[in-house]
C-alpha cells in the first residue's frame, strides 16, 4: 500500500492512498469463500463451489462490499500507523478504480487537538454562601400559606376587592377585533396576584357579582406574543362569583396540613430546602467562574467541524428564543455571518474538550444509577411522569441528553475540589445581583471578541447562571 501525505496543516491531514490489486483480490476471495457456504449451486455441496465459478457468478455482487471493507481497513491502518486521532469521521473519496486494477482514494482527516494541561490547584475561584436567615424562612412559610389559601362565599354581597377570588368570563379585542387566546369562560383569578397583565385585575376591583363591564388595558412592551406586545386592548367581562380569603394562621395546625407535626418542624424542613436550593444556585455560580478561569487559562486550535456543528446548535437556540418575535431579524444563515455566535460556539467547544480531557485522565464517570435518578427526577417534575419514562425507554439515544450534563457537572465538581475556593457570605438578593453581573460579564466577553448580532439570545433568569458561554 502506498500512502502520500498531501496536506499537513494545523489539525488537517490529507492523504492519497493507493491499494494494490492483490489486496483487493484477497478481500474479494475471502468474501466469496464465506458466501460459498450459503449459496446453492447445482452439482456442488455448500462450501465446495470452485472459486472460479463463485467469482464468475458473484464477483460483481460482492465488489461494492469488498471495496468498502478494503477502504475501511486500509484507512484505519493509515491513521493507526501515524498515531492520528480524528475528531470526526474522516472524509474518503475514491479517485481511481477499475476491475482487476489498483484502488486509489483520498483520505481527509481532522484531528483531535492536544489539550494543554491545567494545574487545577493553581486555579483560584471566588464564590458565595447564601445566608439562610430566619426572615427568609418566615417568608418561605408565608408563601406556603398563601399557596394553600382557601376561599369562602361572602357572608353578604359586596364589591370585589384585592385578595378576593373571582370567577369571570372575558373576551378580549383589539380595535374591535377579537384575538387568539383572548377568550376565557369560568376563569378563576385572585385579585392582586398579578396573574394577568397590568390593569386587568385592578379593573375588576370595585365591581359586583353579576355585573358586566369593559376594561381597557395595554399589553406590556415585552409581552411574549409579538403580535400583542405594546398594544391597547378592550376586555368585555362578566363577573360571576366573588369569594373572600379565609384567614390562614401559621401555627401547628397549618404545619400538619403541610405534612409535619409542628410549626418548629416545618421551619426545620423549610430551612433544609432553602439550603439545598441556595447550594444549587451557588454551585452554578462557582461552575461558571471555573469555566471562565479555564477559558482564560488555555488556548489551542479547535477542530473547525466541531465549531461549525456547535454553531448550528447555538443558532437554533436563538431562533427558538425568537420564534414568536415578529420584529426579530437574523443574518446568520452561515457561520461567517454571525461572529458573536461563532465565538460562543468556539468557547463551548473549547470548554467541552478541556472537561472531557480532564474527565478522561481522572477516570470521572457517570453511573447508570445516576442517569436513572436524573430521568426519574425529570419524570417527577412532569405533569405526565409515565410519558417521560416511556420516551426514554423508546429513545435510548435521548439518554445522552441526560448523561452529558451529568458528566460535565461531575468533572466541574472534581475540578472545583482541586482548586482554591473562597466563599463569601451573601444575602439572597445580593447573590441574584452578583449572578446577573456574572452573566453580563460573560456576554461582554463575547461582545469584545465579536460583532454583536441584531438581537442577542435571551438572558436566563436570575436564578440560573452562565455555564457554557451562552
Amino acid at each position: 500500500m502506498q500512502v502520500t501525505e498531501t496536506l499537513n496543516k494545523g489539525l488537517q491531514r490529507h492523504f492519497t492512498v493507493v491499494v494494490p490489486q492483490n489486496i483487493i483480490e484477497a478481500e474479494a476471495t475471502q468474501r466469496l469463500n464465506a458466501l460459498s457456504h450459503k449459496v446453492k449451486v447445482t452439482g456442488f455441496r455448500p462450501g465446495k463451489v470452485p472459486a472460479a465459478i463463485m467469482k464468475q457468478r458473484y464477483g460483481q455482487s460482492v465488489l461494492g462490499e469488498t471495496l468498502e471493507n478494503v477502504v475501511q481497513k486500509t484507512s484505519e491502518q493509515v491513521l493507526q500507523e501515524r498515531n492520528l486521532r480524528p475528531v470526526v469521521q474522516p472524509k474518503i473519496s475514491v479517485t481511481k478504480f477499475a476491475e482487476n486494477s489498483e484502488l486509489e482514494y483520498t483520505l481527509e482527516a481532522e484531528l483531535a487537538p492536544d489539550v494543554p494541561a491545567i494545574d487545577l490547584k493553581a486555579l483560584s475561584l471566588s464564590g458565595y454562601d447564601i445566608d439562610v436567615t430566619e426572615e427568609k424562612v418566615a417568608e418561605a412559610i408565608q408563601r406556603l400559606a398563601e399557596g394553600s389559601q382557601q376561599f369562602e362565599e361572602l357572608p353578604k354581597a359586596r364589591a370585589a376587592k384585592a385578595g378576593d377570588q373571582v370567577t369571570i368570563d372575558f373576551l378580549g379585542s383589539i380595535e374591535g377585533t377579537p384575538f387568539a387566546g383572548g377568550k376565557g369562560e369560568g376563569f378563576t383569578v385572585v385579585l392582586g396576584s398579578k396573574q394577568m397583565i397590568p390593569g386587568f385585575e385592578d379593573g375588576i376591583i370595585g365591581k359586583k357579582q353579576g355585573e358586566e363591564f369593559t376594561i381597557n388595558v395595554s399589553f406590556p412592551a415585552d409581552y411574549g406574543a409579538a403580535n400583542l406586545s405594546g398594544k391597547a386592548a378592550d376586555f368585555a367581562i362578566k363577573l360571576h362569583t366573588i369569594k373572600q380569603p379565609i384567614a390562614q394562621e401559621v401555627n401547628d395546625a397549618f404545619a400538619k396540613v403541610m405534612g409535619v407535626d409542628s410549626l418548629e418542624q416545618l421551619k426545620e424542613r423549610v430551612t433544609d430546602n432553602l439550603k439545598k436550593e441556595f447550594k444549587t444556585l451557588t454551585q452554578d455560580y462557582l461552575k461558571a467562574e471555573l469555566l471562565k478561569a479555564v477559558d482564560a487559562a488555555v488556548d489551542f486550535e479547535l477542530p473547525p467541524s466541531l465549531v461549525a456543528a456547535e454553531l448550528k446548535v447555538v443558532q437554533q437556540h436563538v431562533e427558538d428564543d425568537h420564534v414568536h418575535d415578529e420584529n426579530y431579524h437574523h443574518d446568520h444563515d452561515t457561520p461567517e455571518a454571525s461572529p458573536e455566535l461563532q465565538a460562543i460556539a468556539a468557547r463551548r467547544v473549547k470548554l467541552g474538550l478541556v472537561l472531557a480531557d480532564i474527565g478522561n485522565k481522572n477516570n470521572v464517570t457517570v453511573t447508570d444509577d445516576e442517569v436513572r435518578d436524573a430521568i426519574l427526577q425529570q419524570a417527577f417534575r412532569s405533569p405526565n411522569p409515565r410519558q417521560v419514562l416511556e420516551f426514554f425507554q423508546q429513545n435510548p439515544r435521548a439518554i445522552n441528553n441526560i448523561r452529558a450534563p451529568l458528566y460535565e457537572d461531575k468533572v466541574a465538581a472534581f475540578m472545583i475540589e482541586q482548586a482554591t475556593v473562597s466563599l463569601k457570605p451573601i444575602s439572597e438578593e445580593a447573590f441574584y445581583k452578583a449572578a446577573e453581573a456574572q452573566q453580563a460579564d460573560a456576554e461582554k466577553l463575547t461582545n469584545d471578541t465579536a460583532e454583536k448580532p441584531k438581537k442577542a439570545p435571551a438572558k436566563k433568569t436570575k436564578a440560573k447562571t452562565e455555564q457554557t458561554g451562552e
